[in-house]
């Protein structure tokens, strides 16, 4: 029997769609309802099966409408967050979300955005450049002794590199971005050799403690293992190939749809029509133009748009629904939340030092000063946060940070009885968005790794 785990109960003040990288004003009804049920989720750590309680209870709570909720109930769908149990006793229970759930919006992501794989390479390798910078810091304890079979290690580099850190999180999100990478792996892209000269090099380096020989050799096996990758487009077929989901028509009809307007990414709005002439330019039904359609909405690639010359229109992509879907992830390993806290930390600075290596080249969308008048200090952090994630031009990267904070920020908000050094924090964000625009790598990366030494006093 599906049961509640023991949690403290506390007020759910935490605004789950700002820390996930969506503003109120950016998000549907629907969407933020679908938030709010989200974070009810992680918040009282339940198991699935577990009933979260009738629709009439859950749109009273919510304040949710009869369209609204049946919209937010699709997305959690979707998402495998939540369904709903038709019957008596029945109402809107948790769903087990697993891998496959977020490899298949990130595949969507990955597809339709401009540098899509792109994004996954440099993403990858910022995760690499922090496990390494924290097995390799004389304040980190000892890292574990990898296995050797041979003399050989017998695991990817990710993975060692993961497991010699001794934090889950990083172990976690090494096994989605694997996940993600396979997915849409070319043929002619081998099984990776865990042995190469720049892996031992990078073994050796880390064994006698050489920071800088480690990040040497570490650039050199990224260079070797994404040489292919970074050459070849997308592959549609691939995508479609490598989908084992519950909803293979509707993943593979949004497939469809990005391939049919793919080459129109760079117009400000393309109109698809409405779902009647999707529905009839695919020779489908409704209801799986519908599922297709939340697909690419939760991604923000398409948005519907009332009236008479409405339809379903174009839009770019984001990351939130990565970031939204991955604390769930993470709850279902019970992942302690200074794990999370300190990969979502190391992660910022290599953010950080990304964003200041390009802001001498604006963003491909610029970036808008944030009002931060009358923001709580806490908020304008996370403003603030978002200016530096936009010079880094790499919203996936960025989704990883913002859904390992979001776990962290909603399983354990800070409490007002905790000594948080806002103003403190606050001066170091200001910091590192002033050495980012001035694009200074080194004083930018200085001012991240303070804050985040500050910020991990609340679990010393």
């Amino acid at each position: 029997m599906a049961a509640r785990r023991n949690k403290p109960s506390g007020p759910l003040n935490i605004d789950h769609a700002l820390v996930a990288g969506r503003t109120s004003e950016g998000a549907k009804l629907a969407q933020r309802g679908a938030m709010l049920i989200q974070q009810e989720i992680i918040f009282g750590n339940l198991d699935s099966g577990c009933l979260l309680g009738t629709v009439a209870q859950i749109r009273a709570r919510h304040k949710l409408g009869r369209w609204a909720f049946r919209e937010a109930l699709a997305i959690l769908e979707q998402r495998g967050v939540a369904r709903l149990r038709p019957g008596p006793g029945g109402g809107v229970v948790v769903a087990e979300p697993d891998f496959g759930n977020i490899v298949e919006l990130t595949l969507l992501y990955i597809y339709i955005a401009r540098d899509g794989i792109r994004e996954l390479v440099e993403a990858e390798a910022a995760l690499l450049s922090a496990m390494v910078n924290m097995i390799c810091d004389p304040a980190s304890p000892l890292p574990r002794e990898l296995r050797f079979v041979n003399d050989e290690v017998q695991v990817s580099v990710p993975r060692a590199l993961a497991y010699q850190t001794g934090n889950p999180a990083f172990e976690l999100i090494v096994e989605y971005i694997e996940s993600v990478r396979k997915a849409c792996a070319h043929p002619d892209e081998q099984r990776e050799d865990p042995n190469t000269s720049a892996a031992r090099a990078l073994w050796h380096a880390i064994a006698c403690g050489d920071a800088a020989s480690a990040r040497a050799a570490l650039e050199r096996y990224l260079e070797e293992r994404n040489r292919l990758a970074m050459d070849r487009p997308c592959d549609i077929a691939a995508f479609s190939k490598h989908h084992t989901g519950g909803r293979k028509v509707a993943y593979r009809l949004a497939l469809r749809i990005l391939q049919t307007i793919g080459e129109q990414q760079d117009a400000p709005e393309v109109c698809l029509g409405s779902e009647a002439d999707i529905a009839m330019r695919f020779d489908t039904n409704g209801e799986i133009v519908r599922q297709s359609v939340r697909l690419l909405e939760d991604l923000d690639v398409v948005a519907s748009q009332r009236g008479r010359s409405g339809g379903i229109v174009l839009r770019k992509p984001d990351t939130v629904s990565i970031s939204s879907l991955l604390p769930h992830i993470l709850s279902r390993h019970h992942l302690a939340v200074s794990d999370c806290y300190e990969a979502a930390g190391l992660l910022s600075v290599e953010i950080a030092r990304l964003a200041a290596s390009r802001a001498k080249s604006p963003p491909v969308d610029g970036v808008q000063p944030t009002p931060l008048d009358g923001a709580a200090d806490a908020w304008r952090m996370i403003l603030i946060d978002r200016q530096i994630q936009a010079f880094a031009q790499n919203p996936l990267l960025a989704s990883f940070e913002r859904g390992l904070l979001l776990y962290s920020c909603v399983v354990a908000p800070p409490s007002p009885s905790e000594d948080v050094p806002l103003d403190r924090m606050m001066a170091l964000s200001e910091s590192i968005l002033h050495w980012v625009e001035r694009s200074n790598p080194l004083q930018a990366e200085r001012a991240a790794k303070a804050r985040f030494a500050l910020m991990s006093l609340r679990f010393v």
